[in-house]
């Protein structure tokens, strides 16, 4: 659990040789999601850390509690905050998986170990995927413009995500 949020993160990887597609992916993860659960799988690419995913998850959730939000599904819901768009199709475009995704952060609410979900997709625990930080690729995948990254210490970048998704409230 992270934050006192219920709620896990894990970063995964698959394996150089696994010829899967990104649907093949997803059916995959919800062929082990419990009933009642939120188990999103994100591109790794387009996150900037766990506070990104805990903020967007938090988001999410408060928008869904106080009945604003634009869709009626947490997952989904997250993947706007995430990606710092309030436009579906355009979000999953920044976050969502495809077929050259190598590496992934799954989220899982409520919380729960996910050993059992990363061996049935094949995948690997990655737990330094968040280190050092955000790079200028993941910046851009999110949206954020070369001059601010130039404007803000790299060590500082992933407020900038934190930023982009509070935004996200904004633009309803």
């Amino acid at each position: 659990m992270i934050y006192d949020l219920d709620l896990t993160i894990a970063c995964a990887e698959r394996p150089a040789d696994d010829p899967r597609g990104s649907q093949d992916l997803l059916e995959s993860l919800r062929s082990v999601q419990r009933k009642g659960e939120m188990l999103q799988m994100f591109d790794a690419r387009a996150v900037a850390g766990q506070r990104h995913v805990a903020s967007a998850f938090l988001h999410a959730k408060r928008a869904l509690d106080e009945g604003r939000a634009r869709l009626k599904d947490l997952g989904a819901s997250m993947a706007l905050y995430l990606a710092g768009i309030d436009q579906l199709e355009r979000a999953l475009k920044r976050v969502g998986l495809s077929d050259d995704t190598r590496r992934f952060v799954i989220v899982v609410s409520p919380a729960r170990e996910l050993d059992t979900v990363l061996d049935a997709l094949h995948l690997s625990r990655t737990p330094e995927m968040f280190t050092p930080g955000p790079t200028e690729d993941t910046m851009e995948r999110l949206g954020i413009e070369k001059s601010l990254l130039s404007a803000v210490p790299r060590e500082e970048w992933e407020l900038l995500a934190l930023e982009n998704v509070a935004l996200v409230d904004l633009k309803g």
